[in-house]
């Protein structure tokens, strides 16, 4: 099977045989990345110095190797995740 992402960060493609005929397939899905609970929570980001997005915070039952409960936190784009976790503190504290 092949997995890879679409260029606009929003999708991820899809492809394998079935008794020898191709299947693909175009997956939507909605990156995100945890950061812990007791982060402050940054209402929005800049991922160029023209274009500002907001963050979406859900609170669930996620927790750490340590036990420490975390939240997730939506992008817009895949390719915002790493500027998002670096405005939430998060990048030496937890891996996505």
């Amino acid at each position: 099977m092949i997995i890879s992402k679409y260029d606009d960060g929003k999708k991820i493609f899809k492809a394998w045989r079935e008794n020898g005929k191709r299947k693909i397939e175009t997956v939507d899905f909605n990156p995100y990345f945890y950061v812990l609970d007791e982060e402050n929570e940054v209402p929005n980001y800049r991922p160029n110095k023209y274009v500002t997005r907001d963050f979406e915070y859900v609170h669930g039952d996620w927790v750490n190797l340590n036990k420490e409960s975390l939240k997730r936190v939506y992008v817009e784009s895949s390719h915002d995740i790493k500027r998002g976790r670096r405005l939430n503190g998060s990048l030496s504290k937890i891996s996505s």
